[in-house]
């Protein structure tokens, strides 16, 4: 069942809602995404279906005129329970925890629970953007009257729009959503003159990169090596329980992954997927995965031991690990996401802004509603770090200024 959207042209143009990518006609949807970010990809969102997290469930929209599709849409409905919002602190009750714990409600998104950036809306490439954006508004509006779990959600999202985005996302506030500063992503530019880590390194001032090597020394005196996984399959349980715990020490912990999706994800996109680690003898201490987007490498899920990440500099040295793969891999830059900013910051990148449009249709979810947005905007300014050099004209040298 689709709805009929008003257009310019002399016919309606008609979206529809699907649960699987699949039944949206998977050339269909090349036809839209092939130049769009990879979270809009068929591939990895057939990968997010296999490995599914149980409080989630896809939705895809698609917008056509006649046989023509003009813009796709990527959602996800989630089911969120009170317990899982983080408190302003831990000092719950029990029996204020047991009533939290049967307390939830449900969030219709477009965009992405598990990733960043602009993640929930396509448009055909050489469609006209501008005219279609409030096409697009509208159907998200309506997407409740073809399906129930939307028209049930308490709350509704829109995320993440970007400066470039900014103008034509306007068209929600017409529907009573409203925008707010999201959490900033983190991106690293990799200069062209960067063909190995090392150039990265030597582009530093003397003291992060004293403290970018002096990590390796550490590692190493600690007998750990720093390596690729190949056997994903293989090592799935151990990767889950290290990604679970740095999950747990979260304050965005609204969705917690499926031990499958990384596997998932390794067998769907193939080269482009690529998880290292750092191991001490037969012991995983911490990984991470970087997907290679084009000329963008994703510094995607992460995980490490608590206790070894005390001890030792395993999730900043997993961070430096997707420079590296970036560079290899010949990209522009590396897009670490929301959270964590200070140590992204250290390494180089900068915050990007995005905002996030939400709306919920129950003034009494009105408290729920701004905690979670309050755990998806930043808590304060995003820190401000310069830790390359002044340019000097030499390869591999970013042109950031003095700190």
């Amino acid at each position: 069942m689709g709805i009929e959207i008003a257009s310019d042209s002399p016919h309606p143009l008609n979206f529809r809602v699907e649960k699987r990518i699949q039944d949206c006609g998977l050339d269909l949807w090349e036809r839209v995404t092939k130049e769009s970010p990879l979270f809009m990809r068929a591939p990895f969102l057939q990968a997010l279906e296999e490995g599914m997290p149980d409080t989630l469930q896809p939705r895809y929209g698609i917008l056509m005129d006649k046989d023509t599709p003009v813009a796709v849409l990527v959602g996800q409905i989630l089911t969120l329970y009170a317990d899982r919002i983080p408190a302003a602190d831990e000092s719950r009750s029990r029996i204020l925890q047991s009533a939290m714990e049967k307390l939830h409600t449900s969030v219709a998104l477009w965009g992405n629970f598990l990733g960043w950036g602009y993640s929930g809306v396509a448009f055909a490439p050489g469609a006209d953007i501008a005219a279609l954006w409030p096409k697009v508004a509208e159907a998200i509006h309506r997407a409740r009257e073809v399906d129930k779990d939307i028209r049930s959600a308490g709350i509704h999202l829109v995320l993440d729009i970007s400066d470039n985005e900014a103008a034509g996302a306007r068209h929600l506030e017409k529907h009573r959503f409203r925008s707010l500063q999201a959490e900033p992503d983190m991106v690293l530019t990799i200069e062209p003159g960067w063909k190995v880590f090392e150039d990265y390194r030597l582009a530093l001032k003397a003291k992060y990169r004293k403290a970018s090597v002096e990590m390796d020394a550490q590692l190493a005196a600690a007998s750990c090596v720093i390596e690729k996984l190949t056997d994903i399959d293989k090592h799935a349980d151990e990767l889950i329980a290290l990604h679970l715990q740095v999950h747990e020490q979260s304050m965005h912990r609204f969705v917690t992954l499926s031990r499958h999706f990384i596997p998932a994800l390794a067998r769907r996109l193939g080269e482009n997927f690529i998880c290292t680690v750092i191991r001490r003898d037969s012991r995983i201490l911490g990984f991470i995965t970087t997907l290679i987007d084009g000329d963008t490498a994703l510094a995607y899920v992460v995980g490490h031991d608590v206790q070894a990440n005390r001890e030792l500099p395993v999730y900043l040295r997993l961070l430096q690990t997707a420079i590296d793969d970036g560079i290899r891999h010949g990209c522009k830059r590396v897009t670490y996401g929301r959270t964590a900013l200070e140590p992204k910051a250290r390494l180089g990148a900068v915050a990007v802004p995005l905002l996030v449009y939400g709306r919920h249709k129950n003034p009494l979810l009105g408290p729920v509603v701004s905690r979670i947005l309050q755990q998806l905007a930043p808590q304060a300014g995003p820190p401000s770090r310069s830790p390359f050099k002044a340019p000097t004209g030499s390869p591999g040298q970013s042109a950031q200024g003095p700190e």
